[in-house]
């Protein structure tokens, strides 16, 4: 259980992604973007655990597996796409803004978990944040890196 108003923070949260997506379906984004698949290999940047109570920074080891990720299928009337990971796939809520992509998943377990992809002359690079509470405690971590489109 969250402690604090966390889930009336968390509902609020979803609440506005909720408006904005509705707010979202009138805007023209063009053709290009339903036809969009980014495949985006990251790297564990940080890594933090809640344990009774204490947050602790993990030693991110060198040799740690990449996270794969593709997202596709973007439907910019609904703003939704899925993302498929090591993991399997699931539907994202999603949101061009400016030269970025904002998304957010919300897991079968209601850990919830962000993406923003830019989109620059240097190229195309993610950043990818998991927020996972367990049975005894939580694990964040965030990975970067840089994708390609198909």
């Amino acid at each position: 259980m969250v402690k604090g108003g966390g889930m009336k923070h968390l509902a609020l949260c979803f609440l506005v992604l909720l408006a904005g997506t509705a707010f979202a379906q009138d805007r023209d984004t063009g053709p290009y973007l339903e036809s969009l698949t980014v495949d985006c290999k990251l790297g564990a940047a940080s890594v933090l655990t809640d344990h009774d109570g204490k947050i602790t920074s993990e030693a991110v080891a060198p040799d740690s597996p990449e996270l794969t990720i593709t997202f596709s299928g973007f439907d910019p009337k609904t703003n939704r796409a899925m993302m498929i990971g090591n993991q399997g796939g699931n539907p994202v809520i999603f949101y061009e803004v400016g030269d970025h992509l904002q998304i957010v998943e919300l897991t079968d377990s209601k850990n919830v978990a962000t993406t923003t992809i830019s989109f620059s002359k240097n190229g195309i690079r993610a950043v990818h944040t998991r927020h996972m509470w367990l049975l005894d405690g939580g694990v964040f971590s965030t990975y970067a890196g840089p994708c390609l489109l198909r």
